[in-house]
């Protein structure tokens, strides 16, 4: 299931895109064109944030490990390769 957010959050992406696709592209509406696509840019940014909280990791959420700060950023580091001289 993915939650109420996520239904929310996708019906109003549904609805931007349709907007978008229904604005007229004649040079006289290009306001109203303009309004549509940020919109929609909007929507699919939130969408996006949404879907990125629902599909990460459990062990990437600092509140549900007794790992500290510091050692969570020295794994990091060690997980992207990179040697210290």
């Amino acid at each position: 299931m993915l939650g109420i957010r996520f239904e929310r959050l996708f019906r109003d992406l549904v609805s931007r895109w349709t907007e978008w696709r229904g604005a007229p592209r004649k040079p006289e509406h290009v306001p109203e064109l303009a309004r549509a696509r940020f919109a929609l840019e909007d929507a699919r940014s939130a969408i996006a944030s949404e879907r990125e909280k629902l599909t990460s990791p459990v062990h990437d959420d600092p509140s549900r490990t007794s790992v500290s700060a510091e050692d969570r950023a020295r794994l990091k580091v060690f997980g992207t390769g990179y040697q210290q001289n």
